[in-house]
């Protein structure tokens, strides 16, 4: 089996897309694996199911231009680095649609049908993330002043 992905990495690394393909197709049981690990690792809390994870993951390499993969444990080493990347990318697009949400509201006057209606998601979500932020920001405040 080694020697067959050897010959997979080797002929996806010169551009050929089937071989990745296949190369993908016979490491995907580990390659959900990894992704399930990865999201297990404390600070991953996450909204991304295993799945998705790999998927996104797969689309990010395949995007990416050729790399150098010697073996079997480089390539999955490089795919556990892009799906923490993901990870990061996920958690950081979250936290930011939170604090568009809080200048909106807070700055901007927008009514939570507007918001919902820009960030194209429900008034119910926008109501909670506000909620969510606006008791952050109390408590990070009492914090701050009881120092």
């Amino acid at each position: 089996m080694d020697s067959k992905i050897s010959l997979l990495i080797g002929a996806a690394e010169q551009g050929d897309v089937a071989a990745a393909n296949a190369l993908f197709g016979a490491l995907y049981a580990e390659l959900h694996r990894l992704a399930k690990h990865e999201l297990a690792r404390p600070g991953a809390a996450v909204s991304l199911g295993a799945t998705t994870l790999l998927h996104e993951a797969y689309l990010d390499m395949a995007a990416r231009d050729a790399s150098s993969f010697p073996d079997q444990a480089r390539f999955m080493g490089y795919a556990a680095r892009v799906m923490r990347g993901v990870i990061i990318d996920h958690a950081r697009e979250r936290h930011a649609q939170k604090r568009e949400i809080v200048d909106l509201k807070f700055f901007c006057g927008f009514s939570f049908v507007e918001i919902a209606a820009m960030r194209d998601v429900s008034e119910r979500t926008v109501q909670r993330n506000w909620e969510k932020a606006r008791i952050y920001l109390h408590r990070k405040i009492r914090a701050d002043l009881a120092l």
